[in-house]
Formats: C-alpha cells, sequence, structure tokens
C-alpha cells in the first residue's frame, strides 16, 4: 500500500518518507541477544524495502554500498547501531530513577 500510494512521488519525497517511517525501528536496541539468521531477514527485508521503494531493478546491486550512498540512506548496520547508542544516552540521562536504576544494573 505504502509503494502504491507514492509511486509517483520524486526521489527526494521517496527518500524523506523511507527515512521517517522504515529508518526509524523503534523497539530495536531492546534486541540483546538475536541469532544471526534473524538479523539476515532484518536485512534481506530492508534491501527489499528499498529495492520495491525506489523502483529498483532485480540486476540493480544491493550488495554494493554505492546505492546506499547515492541515496543517503544509512546501511541495516548503522541504522542497529545509531538504535542502540541512541537507546543507552536516552537511558543513561533520563531523569526516571527507576529506569535509570534499571540500566544501571544491565537489563
Amino acid at each position: 500500500m505504502f509503494i502504491n500510494r507514492f509511486n509517483k512521488c520524486s526521489v527526494n519525497v521517496k527518500l524523506e518518507l523511507f527515512k521517517s517511517f522504515c529508518v526509524n525501528m523503534y523497539g530495536l536496541a531492546l534486541w540483546k541477544h538475536y541469532s544471526v539468521s534473524v538479523f539476515s531477514k532484518l536485512k534481506s527485508c530492508y534491501h527489499k524495502c528499498i529495492e520495491k521503494f525506489f523502483g529498483l531493478k532485480r540486476m540493480d546491486s544491493m550488495s554494493g554500498i554505492s546505492l546506499l550512498i547515492d541515496l543517503s540512506l544509512p546501511s541495516i548496520n548503522t541504522a542497529v547501531h545509531n538504535s542502540k547508542l541512541l537507546f543507552d544516552y536516552r537511558c543513561a540521562n533520563t531523569c526516571n530513577a527507576i529506569a535509570k536504576w534499571f540500566y544501571t544494573i544491565g537489563v
């Protein structure tokens, strides 16, 4: 539905939509332990969403970083890393005593 609704928009509009709806993966920082297969499926899904949303052909390479740089999109590894860092920063600087206690004991 998302792809069909915004199919005729410009690349800049699609970039802003993708960044606001698809790159913000809420709750991703709460994943402490995940298997390689789960992360592989997440990576595959992320790349498939980029391919379909921006109308790339099957022959276009998503393994190369040049496409992500051209679109100014973060890779899935960068998105996960940034999500975890932002979560840690917010937990460390919270005013909520209970949340800070859970953060200090490493839950």
